[in-house]
């Protein structure tokens, strides 16, 4: 070994303090990567339901809900999306249209909105039908991003509200009246 010369103890001692040193960086990258981006993320966004009773075939019921901003962004341009599963529609629109979307403009944060819609119950006796609501929405923090919630509410459908009975004679005569009795 020349004298003056760094020994090999030497070179790994330099190797391992700069690889020391470069794991440091990396994790204070990643830690600032994460509080500045990554951590942001969605806001806290509830959807909460108030449950229907069972309903009935022909019946009006109220779904109410309400979305709330619980957190600390103001929700931007939000908009829910309800979607009925067949044999449920909205009071007020076509038959068969099972898609209701309405704004609900900017929620500031902390503040809850209530929202009430009537339904009618049309067929599946005896089923349990759906009604998804999809909450979207943008924030200040991240204007590019929309972010979506949804909540399924289960909605348990029963018998018909108006039941039709008819009684007809077992044997009729050709060309002779006959009685027909209907009870409801």
């Amino acid at each position: 070994m020349v004298s003056g010369a760094p020994s090999r103890w030497g070179f790994r001692r330099i190797g391992l303090y700069i690889g020391v040193a470069l794991c440091i960086i990396a994790l204070a990258f990643g830690t600032a990567y994460y509080f500045l981006f990554a951590a942001s993320g969605s806001p806290n966004v509830g959807i909460d339901v108030v449950q229907p009773k069972p309903v009935l075939i022909g019946q009006t019921f109220e779904l109410s809900f309400s979305a709330s901003n619980l957190s600390e962004d103001v929700l931007q341009d939000v908009s829910v999306a309800l979607v009925a599963d067949e044999g449920l529609s909205f009071v007020g629109r076509p038959q068969g249209e099972r898609l209701l979307e309405q704004s609900l403009g900017d929620i500031p944060a902390g503040v809850i909105r209530q929202h009430t819609l009537s339904l009618l119950a049309t067929g599946g006796a005896g089923a349990v039908k759906n009604v998804d609501i999809r909450l979207r929405y943008g924030t200040p923090t991240s204007p590019r991003n929309r972010f979506e919630k949804e909540q399924a509410v289960p909605i348990v459908v029963g018998e018909p509200i108006v039941r039709l009975k008819l009684d007809v004679p077992k044997n009729v005569f050709d060309k002779r009246p006959f009685d027909v009795g209907i009870t409801y």
